[in-house]
C-alpha cells in the first residue's frame, strides 16, 4: 500500500505556496519546507526528488523511504503542509542516514512548534 491520497499535495500551485510561503528546515542535502494553516486538517505533503540522471527505480526507492519517514516520524502538528526537496546526493544514502538526516530535522520542526504552542494556547 502507498502513501494515502489524503496526506499528499497534488497541486502544483500549492507546492510552490509552500515553498514561497513556508518556513525552510535544512539538514545537509535535506530540506523540509512547512507552511501552518489555519485548518485542524490532517498534515499533508508532497515529495521533490531530483531526476539527475537516476533511473526510475532509484528515484522511486528514494521517494519511498522518504515516505516511510514521513509515516514513522510525523510534525507533532495539525493542518501542516509540508515539502519534503532533497538533492542528488540522496541517492548514495542508506535508509539509515536518511532516517538520520530527517529525524533532525522533524525535531527541529516538533521544538519550534512546542516552544510556540503554550502561547496560543495562553491566548484562547
Amino acid at each position: 500500500m502507498g502513501f494515502p491520497r489524503k496526506y499528499t499535495i497534488s497541486s502544483s500551485r500549492e507546492i510552490k505556496r509552500v515553498i514561497e510561503k513556508g518556513i525552510k528546515f535544512q539538514a545537509g542535502p535535506l530540506k523540509i519546507h512547512l507552511l501552518q494553516t489555519r485548518t485542524s486538517s490532517p498534515n499533508r505533503t508532497a515529495f521533490a526528488v531530483p531526476r539527475c540522471g537516476q533511473t526510475v527505480v532509484a528515484r522511486n526507492r528514494l521517494k519511498r523511504r522518504l515516505q516511510e519517514l514521513v509515516r514513522l516520524y510525523p510534525i507533532q502538528s495539525t493542518g501542516c503542509l509540508t515539502v519534503v526537496r532533497i538533492s542528488s546526493a540522496c541517492y548514495e544514502y542508506t535508509f539509515r542516514q536518511l532516517e538520520k538526516r530527517y529525524c533532525s530535522v522533524v525535531e527541529k520542526i516538533n521544538q519550534e512548534h512546542a516552544r510556540y504552542r503554550p502561547a496560543a494556547q495562553q491566548a484562547n
